[in-house]
């Protein structure tokens, strides 16, 4: 019988989930952050920025994050004169043509930190120096800009998950009846971390972006009758 073992990018950390960030980036959470300050951009520009560096416009989505995101860019210590006329921050949230907000990892804009007032028309958003709160403004004005991109998981554990399977192996699919619970993530080693962190967990079912956590491992049950033999399913084992 054919086995077929694909270890993860990575070791993972039992206790907690760890995050790197490239240089240059500062790390907050999951996300690491780029501040540019010089030159200004437009809108367009500082998305196009953002996405050359490999992240986007940043989008706080919490009063948390918006307090990291305003305590880094006044960590600039930029003078009066550089932050005047146009002290204020670009944010991933742009007008599409039917009127609504277009956001950065998000089809709509669900939290905001509006001015009072605000939005009274512009087309993009602006987080200004002053007080963090956000207004809309027109998108061709040069303004700073803040990236983000989510974080690398760094591991430390010599715990390791190994898939078991795939296409064109003859143990394929994903275990049934001993799902734990479903989470939604990003990639597999995010999966892995989850399962790693429950000690109640076993191994993991990967089925798109929803991993399941299982009680078991195919050892322990009859792996053949209760495998669901879609394709699409990725089974895996943590050591």
């Amino acid at each position: 019988m054919i086995l077929t073992f694909l270890l993860l990018s990575c070791f993972i950390l039992h206790t907690s989930s760890q995050f790197a960030c490239p240089a240059g980036w500062t790390q907050h959470a999951e996300f690491c952050y780029l501040m540019i300050t010089t030159p200004k951009l437009t809108w367009s520009e500082a998305d196009g920025r953002c996405r050359a560096a490999g992240g986007e416009l940043a989008l706080p989505v919490t009063r948390e994050e918006i307090r990291f995101l305003w305590t880094m860019f006044r960590a600039q210590n930029l003078s009066e004169s550089e932050l005047q006329p146009s002290g204020g921050i670009w944010l991933g949230c742009r007008r599409t043509a039917a009127g609504l907000w277009g956001c950065s990892n998000t089809p709509t804009l669900d939290f905001a930190w509006w001015m009072g007032g605000q939005p009274d028309g512009g087309d993009c958003v602006v987080m200004w120096h002053h007080e963090a709160r956000w207004s809309d403004a027109e998108c061709e004005t040069a303004r700073f800009t803040a990236c983000q991109r989510r974080g690398r998981v760094e591991c430390a554990r010599q715990g390791r998950c190994h898939q078991r399977g795939g296409p064109g192996h003859q143990i394929h699919g994903c275990l049934l009846n001993h799902v734990l619970r479903e989470v939604q993530v990003q990639d597999p080693a995010m999966c892995c971390i989850k399962c790693v962190d429950d000690p109640r967990c076993r191994s993991f079912n990967l089925v798109g972006s929803t991993c399941q956590l299982n009680t078991a491992q195919r050892s322990d049950v009859n792996f053949n009758g209760e495998t669901a033999t879609n394709d699409t399913c990725v089974y895996y084992e943590i050591d």
